[in-house]
């Protein structure tokens, strides 16, 4: 894996720099369906992931090894990957920032990155495209069955949205535990069996 140091000249032509985060280690995503010169995968640990909330050890040990093991992985493929490790003399420990370094480094005018699972990462990366003053853009993390803005159509256009009318809205839309238009067993549920205490006898 290329470090910033490494990889200053030899990504010199970069036009579009990508970030991919510790839970989007998807290689079946589009974005890796061809290899392009002039884009430049950028995988970061940095500190205010691992320090925003207590993290046991092996796990964040697990997400960085994991997001080595995907940056090798994605280089053996043809694709072009910085990588900026969390012992990093220069790594800045935040996305923002980081990013900032790599626009120095390599000069690319434009960035991208997919969707976060997490709204505190949505609006950290909103807030880093702003003070990059960049073009840059969002796009699908793949991950989900429904896209965000057709979500939020739905959930806009529901007087009362209900997740048990949107449970069923998406297993007569995929097939999923569906016979037909029935539900597989007869019923869509089995809240009613769910709703009492438990008992005070039980060893859980």
């Amino acid at each position: 894996m290329n470090s910033t140091n490494q990889a200053q000249k030899e990504f010199a032509d970069t036009r579009i720099l990508r970030l991919v985060l510790g839970d989007q280690l998807n290689e079946n995503h589009s974005w890796f369906k061809e290899q392009r010169p002039e884009v430049v995968y950028a995988l970061m640990e940095v500190r205010s992931e691992t320090d925003y909330a207590n993290h046991h050890i092996q796990k964040v040990i697990g997400i960085f090894a994991a997001m080595r093991s995907f940056a090798r992985r994605l280089e053996s493929k043809g694709h072009r990957v910085v990588y900026i490790s969390i012992d990093e003399r220069e790594n800045q420990h935040r996305f923002s920032a980081n990013l900032e370094l790599l626009r120095r480094r390599f000069g690319f005018g434009h960035w991208e990155y997919q969707e976060p699972d997490e709204y505190r990462l949505d609006r950290i990366l909103n807030e880093a495209g702003q003070e990059l003053q960049l073009p840059f853009r969002r796009v699908s993390s793949e991950h989900f069955l429904l896209e965000r803005s057709e979500l939020n159509s739905w959930f806009s256009s529901e007087k009362s949205p209900l997740m048990e009318r949107f449970y069923r809205k998406m297993r007569l839309r995929t097939g999923y535990l569906m016979v037909g238009q029935e539900p597989e067993s007869g019923r869509w549920n089995f809240d009613e069996d769910n709703r009492s205490s438990i008992p005070k006898n039980a060893s859980i």
